[in-house]
């Protein structure tokens, strides 16, 4: 070897592995959140309270007028930052007990972990993501503000008629329900790779590809190549975001779109191939802050698929406005999600094309906070599934119900 080169060779590695020393260990951390609701809650069926073949039928169903909730997750991050400003985390939450259920829960609220990561970038390249994550689009997305238990969680206590496509999907139904208006219908906790830039002037560009898509059956995993019989193929999404601060006043907005490769075969719900769009923004101003958001989702169903396939073919959106002032805030919104249901033939096809099944709720929440981290909630709601399945068997069962939900929601 030249003996230059050696030498310029040598003093490299040594400032390299100098460098490197120099360099603080990835320091760990620990957080977590807790919530514990108490709610009493009145149901029917068809407008009447357990009366139909739903209620009296084997396995039907004959609800109580009160319940809990457990919701508890802890979150492990690691943290560096090298010498050339590149940050370094890495990420793992973990759920205890999700939604009341214990170690023993089934797909899809089971316990264990939930997302894994690592991040790679600073606040002047942006940063990579890699790992098990949610869609960058639920980051960058505004929506209508809740200060209660979310519209997401109504579902635990009005509980929807069986077979209705927004809670069953895949080759041999599964747990599809959306209730939001993000791209996570499609990449939610999925294994994927993502990237958003820094804020330029208040844009902000965010993009996510996951080759396994979102959704799975009994007997399908989701590494390796997929198989497209159980959940989709090549998710992507991209996403552009706006925000700006002029005095007092806040404004966000965002759009995206993306896409997946579903099965050939004609299967349903996520197995399908699907694109798909939404939008949202948020004002704040004096303690007020109103949002709203709209999410599309198209499937190739309709056009391909045999008689009693579930299509997720529909859309989503909410509106809300809220009111903060030192320890205690109030809001108050709405959120509708409609489906097309079971594909059928002939007339039945232009039946279906209404979007027959639909999930709406109405929101009304307080909360005060008592302390860091701990935060007194209350929400009073109202929800009802339309379940008009025409394929199915259980046509025309719907569930109403309005309910009263309070309980300690804590950070630590």
């Amino acid at each position: 070897m030249n003996r230059s080169l050696g030498a310029a060779t040598l003093t490299v590695l040594a400032l390299a592995s100098g460098s490197a020393l120099a360099v603080e260990p990835l320091k760990l951390g620990v957080s977590g959140n807790m919530k514990q609701w108490f709610g009493v809650v009145n149901q029917t069926t068809s407008g009447a309270p357990y009366t139909n073949a739903q209620a009296t039928a084997a396995g039907g169903r004959d609800y109580a007028n009160t319940g809990l909730v457990s919701d508890t997750e802890i979150d492990f991050k690691a943290m560096t930052t090298l010498d050339n400003g590149l940050e370094i985390e890495a990420r793992i939450e973990v759920d205890i007990v999700d939604k009341g259920n214990g170690a023993a829960n089934a797909a899809p609220n089971n316990v264990g972990v939930d997302e894994e990561w690592v991040s790679v970038g600073s606040a002047k390249y942006g940063k990579v993501y890699a790992g098990v994550k949610e869609s960058i689009n639920a980051s960058m997305h505004n929506e209508a503000p809740d200060v209660g238990i979310g519209y997401d969680n109504v579902k635990e206590w009005i509980h929807e008629p069986s077979g209705m496509v927004m809670f069953g999907g895949g080759a041999t139904g599964g747990t599809n329900d959306w209730d939001f208006t993000s791209f996570e219908a499609m990449i939610d906790d999925s294994a994927s790779v993502s990237y958003i830039t820094p804020q330029f002037y208040g844009l902000q560009f965010g993009a996510t590809f996951a080759p396994n898509g979102q959704g799975t059956t009994a007997g399908a995993g989701t590494i390796g190549t997929p198989n497209r019989a159980y959940h989709q193929s090549d998710a992507w999404d991209a996403s552009l975001a706006y925000t700006r601060t002029v005095g007092g006043l806040t404004f966000g907005a965002d759009a995206g779109i993306g896409g997946a490769q579903g099965s050939t075969s004609g299967q349903s719900g996520l197995t399908s191939t699907a694109n798909v769009w939404n939008a949202g923004m948020k004002l704040s101003y004096a303690g007020f802050t109103f949002g709203g958001a709209f999410f599309s989702y198209n499937d190739d169903l309709s056009t391909r698929s045999t008689s009693g396939a579930l299509s997720l073919d529909g859309n989503s959106w909410n509106a809300g406005l809220s009111y903060e002032n030192g320890p205690w805030a109030v809001s108050t919104m709405f959120y509708h999600e409609e489906h097309r249901g079971s594909i059928g033939t002939g007339d039945n096809k232009i039946i279906t094309s209404q979007k027959a099944e639909k999930f709406n709720t109405y929101l009304l929440s307080g909360k005060y906070n008592l302390g860091p981290g701990i935060d007194a909630k209350a929400s009073a709601f109202y929800g009802e599934y339309l379940g008009r399945n025409y394929a199915a068997a259980n046509t025309n069962y719907d569930t109403k119900g309005t309910g009263l939900v309070t309980g300690l929601d804590l950070t630590f």
